[in-house]
């Protein structure tokens, strides 16, 4: 470090040196070199309030906040399948590392699937880092007769068109999921897309709808005796729902496997992105992240910035295979 000192005797020297010395003590220690960020960062969230997204992106968000001297501000914007973070980078004008949104499968299959294309996942975007998974499953409420989802695959074949269930959007994860199966074992059901997992929840309970295929914000419910869940599209099975089974331990392949990182804009500078890379990280570790992952069944799969792009590539060439598979459509 390089101090210019003025004329002046010793004393002034060393009290120079000490407020210097000060100064830099109660500057955050992440932001320092980058001069970044200068301003609120704005966090785009495309899930509603009150979800497991929102919970954790705004703890983390809080512990980043304070670490780099300026407020993050989380900002919920639904709708568009959960796309609108996404246009909203891709929308604005200058690299821009104060702006940063939420990433998720859906947004690279809305690429494809939306004409004009409205984005291109690899070209537009940087990634930041990835964080966790969802845990999907099936859930009923209690006082319907399907105990099993081989009842449940039974009631809808024998009554086509009949039997409705919702999940957080059109053409996210979960209405794949059931899609999947749904073409495997030959069933029309009603689909009845959300804004988010919590909304279908609320739906079964009430009985406006027979089920809900989504990640556990079902799970609260299940463990107070309201509902059942019927399977797990997971690898292997879940302690917190030890005894319901996984969808492939049932004959069927599915698992539903659905991230969720941070991106900003193509082309941001590389310290800034390494602040926010190392700020996020630190979050992410805390015992506060720790705890919500474990309340909300999110499953942790931290990746930097290199391994979370690779990923998102391997992904983007997938979901192009699948959309073909499934003849999804916008």
């Amino acid at each position: 470090m390089q101090i210019n000192r003025t004329p002046g005797s010793p004393a002034t020297g060393r009290r120079s040196l000490l407020l210097g010395s000060l100064g830099v003590l109660a500057t955050p220690a992440i932001a320092q070199v980058a001069a970044f960020p200068n301003r609120p960062i704005r966090m785009v969230l495309p899930f509603p309030a009150g979800g497991s997204s929102d919970a954790h992106i705004r703890q983390m968000s809080a512990i980043v906040s304070r670490d780099l001297g300026q407020p993050v501000v989380v900002e919920n914007r639904t709708g568009a399948r959960g796309s609108l973070g996404a246009a909203l980078i891709k929308g604005t004008p200058e690299p821009d590392a104060h702006t940063v949104s939420l990433m998720h499968f859906s947004i690279l299959r809305h690429a494809h699937i939306t004409q004009p294309r409205p984005w291109d996942p690899m070209a537009d975007f940087t990634y930041i880092c990835n964080f966790v998974s969802y845990t999907y499953g099936i859930a009923v409420r209690a006082d319907r007769p399907w105990r099993t989802l081989q009842d449940f695959i039974a009631y809808a074949k024998a009554n086509p068109g009949k039997v409705s269930y919702g999940t957080s959007a059109v053409a996210g994860t979960s209405h794949i999921m059931m899609e999947d199966l749904s073409s495997r074992e030959g069933l029309e059901m009603i689909h009845v897309p959300f804004r988010g997992a919590v909304e279908p929840t609320l739906a079964v309970i009430s009985g406006q709808l027979d089920a809900v295929a989504d990640s556990t914000a079902w799970g609260p419910n299940v463990e107070s005796g309201q509902m059942r869940a019927l399977a797990l599209a997971t690898e292997a099975r879940v302690e917190r729902y030890s005894q319901v089974p996984t969808m492939k331990e049932l004959g069927f392949p599915i698992v539903a496997h659905s991230p969720y990182g941070l991106f900003a804009k193509a082309g941001i500078p590389p310290e800034h992105l390494d602040v926010l890379v190392r700020a996020y990280r630190k979050a992410f570790e805390s015992e506060a992240s720790r705890d919500i992952c474990r309340r909300f069944d999110l499953n942790a799969e931290y990746l930097g910035p290199t391994e979370y792009r690779a990923m998102i590539d391997q992904r983007n060439t997938y979901e192009v295979e699948l959309i073909r598979r499934f003849n999804i459509t916008a």
